[in-house]
């Protein structure tokens, strides 16, 4: 049975108002699965929901950490949600953790962060909050559709990244954009694009790199321009530092008339480059 915002908000005031945790209770860690090199990709893609909690050896904090950790994972054992640990230096280079403890939630492969006090009651409202995947993945034929990009922007402002979802640096990015959309929920769209499968926006927006950001408001584009696309830079350029970069008019997409006109153009470049042929002399 799949559980709602509903059932996990009754769960978390059941938590707060009734449930009495003990303490004295050692922090272990229940013996929880790790998440390793090895089986983060499968459990990444296999479409459940799961915890992950980042600690280090010899970590006071991550001590205390755990112990909150363990009493979120039994509040919300019914939940189907899974908990994992994890201390493989690999796994968090990958993800660009660079910090301990640190706790990632995945939706549907999607992940977000948690950046509150690592208290049990506050990670299950966190929880609560992040229950549904916030962020809207866009492809070539559904873009101008949501976002309304070149014709007024009706649907109002999106933030939209463009990375190559295989990468690491890329999921590490939507946790960001996911707590992004959280903190600016019915205020900013976020969405993002996987720049290897969809090679005409690519080619409309000029991209060049591998990771890039946009922001969409009133028919303009505005090109990220902050040092680094750590979380907080993210929510400053969203939330008006978009203002600092140059407003440049978004570009139409094409028609079917414009890509048929294209492709005959192209055909006949190789004729018309083609130069005639010598004629041979009279004798």
């Amino acid at each position: 049975m799949a559980f709602s915002k509903l059932t996990l908000t009754c769960v978390f005031f059941y938590f707060f108002h009734f449930v009495q945790c003990d303490q004295s209770k050692p922090a272990d860690n229940h013996h929880r699965e790790h998440i390793t090199n090895e089986n983060f990709v499968i459990h990444r893609d296999s479409g459940d929901r799961f915890l992950v909690n980042f600690y280090g050896e010899g970590c006071a904090r991550c001590e205390e950490y755990m112990a909150d950790f363990n009493r979120v994972e039994e509040t919300l054992r019914d939940a189907e949600i899974k908990m994992f640990d994890c201390n493989s230096k690999m796994v968090m280079q990958g993800l660009s953790v660079k910090r301990v403890p640190s706790l990632l939630y995945f939706r549907y492969g999607i992940p977000t962060f948690f950046d509150g006090v690592p208290v049990a009651e506050d990670i299950i409202e966190w929880v609560v909050d992040s229950h549904e995947v916030l962020t809207t993945e866009l492809h070539d034929d559904t873009f101008e559709h949501h976002t309304q990009a070149s014709s007024g922007a009706t649907t109002g402002d999106w933030m939209v990244v463009f990375c190559i979802k295989a990468h690491a640096d890329c999921t590490i990015l939507l946790a960001s954009l996911e707590h992004v959309a959280l903190k600016l929920l019915n205020k900013v769209n976020a969405a993002w694009i996987d720049i290897n499968h969809n090679p005409e926006l690519k080619e409309r927006f000029h991209l060049k790199k591998s990771t890039e950001i946009l922001y969409f408001r009133h028919g303009n584009k505005y090109d990220y321009h902050l040092p680094d696309t750590e979380f907080s830079n993210l929510l400053a350029f969203a939330s008006g530092a978009y203002q600092h970069s140059r407003a440049d008019p978004v570009e139409p997409p094409k028609t079917p008339f414009d890509k048929v006109t294209e492709q005959i153009a192209e055909e006949i470049k190789p004729i018309e480059n083609n130069q005639e042929l010598p004629r041979d002399e009279p004798v």
